[in-house]
């Protein structure tokens, strides 16, 4: 009796977890995903309400740096945090199809510094799983600092 109610509760945690699976998620590479919209569409309005940058700027300033850090380092950081060239030896959890274009991780960084979303809703607009996601904004939030950093653009005077 004790092992068929374990079975039991068991199937019954499975029933009711809330998770998303890729039937839910709209494919990242699809051309009417929301965040392709977004970017195709280049109006600043919609650039300033979501990533709190117009569009010269996403497109002159950040976009042409982070396509360079994204194909030359690993998806992955290393022990310190640090973005890891290609050619390194350490073990990375690169795939070799990549699921966001540079643009789109610029696009996934930027949303999430501007808005107050979960990150279901993250996942959501960008068809990405939880561990994907964030493999993404961990990635990318250490390529726009390291962008910021040397970049004049970025720097805040007085």
């Amino acid at each position: 009796f004790k092992e068929l109610s374990m079975v039991l509760c068991v199937r019954q945690r499975e029933r009711n977890r809330a998770y998303l699976t890729r039937r839910d998620l709209i494919s990242p590479e699809l051309p009417q995903s929301p965040w392709r919209t977004l970017l195709r569409g280049k109006q600043d309005g919609a650039y300033l309400t979501t990533m709190g940058v117009n569009v010269s700027i996403f497109w002159d300033v950040l976009a042409p740096e982070i396509r360079k850090l994204y194909f030359s380092h690993k998806l992955s950081l290393d022990d310190s945090g640090c973005l890891q060239p290609l050619g390194s030896s350490t073990h990375s959890l690169i795939r070799c199809r990549r699921q966001l274009t540079p643009e789109g991780v610029l696009c996934l960084v930027l949303h999430f510094l501007c808005s107050s979303c979960q990150h279901k809703m993250l996942c959501e607009l960008f068809g990405l799983f939880p561990a994907t996601l964030s493999r993404y904004l961990n990635w990318g939030l250490v390529a726009l600092d390291s962008i910021c950093s040397h970049l004049p653009e970025c720097h805040i005077t007085w």
